[in-house]
């Protein structure tokens, strides 16, 4: 028997499918070190993720996904084929705001950064404003 013939023949039994993929899924919980994904979370083959990765009721991670430190999925979310989720190493608290302009967790406000970057900070945050107002 093949690889494909047992596949057909475990997706033909719906109870032994079930079985089979909570297996699956132990084992890749169990390889990978990850104490806080909910058993009905899918991890498909081929992704890097941090221990740290907390994974609420099914979510699905699909294959060659990089997931780094500090990363909570809520439930139903999913990640599609080859998606990187750098960490919680942005602050994305701050609408208007570009992700690269808008720093670090505990790192130092905007108003302190170097006259430079604040500038361009400026222009886009002007052009974020003035986007939002158009939309209105």
């Amino acid at each position: 028997m093949n690889l494909r013939n047992f596949r057909s023949f475990i997706k033909g039994r719906p109870a032994l499918y079930r079985k089979v993929r909570l297996l699956v899924g132990w084992w890749r919980r169990w390889r990978y070190g990850l104490r806080h994904v909910h058993p009905t979370a899918y991890l498909a083959a081929g992704s890097l993720l941090s221990k740290d990765l907390v994974a609420h009721g099914f979510s699905y991670v699909g294959p060659g996904c990089l997931v780094g430190a500090g990363v909570e999925l809520g439930p139903y979310a999913m990640l599609g084929p080859r998606v990187s989720i750098v960490g919680a190493d942005r602050r994305f608290d701050r609408p208007g705001v570009p992700i690269i302009f808008s720093g670090r967790p505990g790192n130092l406000d905007c108003s302190q950064l170097s006259a430079r970057r604040d500038g361009v900070s400026q222009y886009w945050r002007s052009k974020a404003q003035t986007q939002s107002s158009i939309a209105e």
